[in-house]
């Protein structure tokens, strides 16, 4: 047995010691209160900022009174500009006083003038504001043109000083009218009254979408609009005097199918061809006289053709540096194995081609793979945009004795930049198409092509919303991971879509 004998701890304190820490306890109370008043100080101080910034706040302008002038300036005229009626500026000047003096200090507000709707007190006043920009002048007919003549004269009356300022002149009709012999005045013949005698030296774009006569517009010959770089004309004859300004640059004509026919084979030699970059011409053009190689436009970028005999067209046109080819067509005989065979590598640089109105007859593609002269014609193919439904031999895989020759499973692949595919307005029968477009999306990826950037446009007409959800869950579940999808639908089914989403 062990016995430990453990030494007597003693501990003293001493009085000045005891006082110390009294004296020190004392100390740290009482910086305790004050800090606890400090902080009882401070959240009041806090309350009282809070209460004042929300005050402040609420009597702060709104963010978009807050935007610099400039972008203001630009927001109100991107919303003037999306309305067609001119009261839409003052609707807007009500808001608030700042809004309605930028709008009635800035002459952008005030450049558009409607000869036919503005009373003649507004013209004033949009000419008084405009200042010295330049005018865009509108021509709105609805009805008879002889009902219009006399309103026309007294607003010409009023604008005339001012002509040398027009930049744009856009006339088109708003209603439905036939001309007869109780009303033989014709929309030119109107114009050319009202512009009698008079010179536009500042005109860049003329767009005249309603009746012509049998005579080109003299008020837009090159000696009284020399500096037109755009013109759109509607219901065209071939004119033997047509002779635009040679400085355009966009040239759209819309020839009409009249019983009695204007006959003038040589009439597509008077276009002039040197500086158009845009050529649009549609219509019917059975009497034009085309020899191969002998259209030539040196700086054409775009060529969008909605006309009869495009073959024809095409072979007569020389373009070596276009880029851009719309082909829209409703002609029977104009299948793309006849149009663009044996066209050959004239057309070698258009990255861009867009396909549409095709009928049923195209849709013969989907087993005599026709669409192989369309491939050939425009080997450098970018960006793609068609209907699935049209062209559809495109993603239907080829018999193998065309295998060996287009050394190509699908006729697509010919297209070997391929970068983009933009598919239009879905028809009942897309579920089979969609089978065929994700089969060749499969076999791009196994071949480790790039994903292709696909979208879907005018989706609005599938009827009910709960079919288009449904159709896009079909979507999604051919096309996922092998293709960049991007849809383009409408605002009503996109917030449908993302309150599924939210609830589901």
């Amino acid at each position: 047995m062990f016995k430990i004998n453990c030494p007597r701890v003693t501990v003293r304190f001493t009085m000045d010691d005891l006082t110390q820490a009294r004296i020190e306890f004392a100390q740290l109370e009482a910086k305790a209160e004050e800090l606890f008043k400090q902080l009882t100080e401070v959240r009041t101080a806090l309350s009282a900022q809070w209460i004042k910034i929300a005050s402040l706040v609420r009597k702060r302008p709104p963010p978009i009174h807050r935007l610099p002038t400039e972008l203001l300036v630009s927001i109100l005229h991107l919303d003037i500009s999306a309305h067609s009626f001119h009261e839409r500026k003052w609707q807007l000047a009500m808001v608030s006083r700042r809004w309605r003096d930028v709008i009635l200090d800035n002459p952008i507000f005030w450049t558009t003038i409607n000869l036919l709707t503005m009373s003649p007190s507004a013209i004033k006043t949009h000419l008084k504001r405009s200042g010295k920009s330049l005018l865009d002048i509108v021509i709105e007919i609805d009805g008879p043109p002889s009902s219009h003549s006399a309103r026309l004269g007294s607003s010409m009356h009023i604008v005339m000083p001012h002509v040398y300022r027009w930049r744009t002149l856009d006339v088109f009709e708003t209603g439905t009218y036939y001309n007869s012999d109780d009303d033989p005045l014709a929309v030119v013949e109107l114009l050319e009254e009202a512009f009698y005698g008079l010179e536009f030296p500042s005109l860049k774009r003329a767009i005249i979408a309603c009746s012509l006569s049998t005579a080109y517009p003299s008020f837009l010959s090159p000696t009284r609009a020399p500096l037109v770089e755009e013109l759109a004309l509607n219901n065209c004859r071939p004119w033997k005097d047509f002779a635009p300004p040679s400085t355009l640059k966009t040239l759209e004509l819309a020839f009409e199918s009249i019983i009695d026919p204007v006959h003038y084979p040589t009439f597509p030699y008077l276009i002039p061809t040197q500086t158009l970059t845009t050529l649009s011409l549609s219509g019917v053009i059975d009497d034009w006289s085309l020899q191969p190689n002998s259209f030539q436009f040196p700086v054409l970028k775009t060529l969008i053709l909605w006309v009869s005999r495009t073959k024809e067209l095409l072979q007569a046109i020389v373009a070596p540096n276009l880029e851009h080819f719309e082909y829209r067509s409703e002609y029977p005989d104009d299948l793309p194995s006849v149009v663009f065979d044996g066209l050959g590598p004239k057309f070698a640089r258009v990255h861009r081609v867009s396909f549409f109105n095709f009928n049923a007859a195209r849709r013969l593609l989907d087993h005599d793979h026709s669409a192989l002269p369309l491939c050939e014609a425009f080997p450098d193919i970018r960006h793609v945009e068609l209907s699935l439904q049209d062209l559809a031999g495109l993603f239907v895989p080829v018999p193998p004795y065309m295998v060996e020759s287009t050394h190509s499973q699908y006729l697509i692949d010919l297209w070997k930049n391929l970068q983009s595919l933009t598919l239009h307005r879905p028809s009942d029968d897309w579920v089979k198409r969609l089978d065929q477009l994700s089969g060749w999306l499969m076999q791009r990826q196994k071949s480790s092509l790039p994903l292709l950037r696909i979208k879907l446009t005018d989706l609005g007409h599938f009827g009910s919303r709960v079919n288009l959800v449904e159709y896009f869950l079909y979507l999604h579940k051919c096309l996922q991971g092998y293709c960049l999808l991007e849809c383009d639908i409408p605002t009503s089914v996109e917030k449908y879509l993302s309150d599924c989403r939210v609830l589901g």
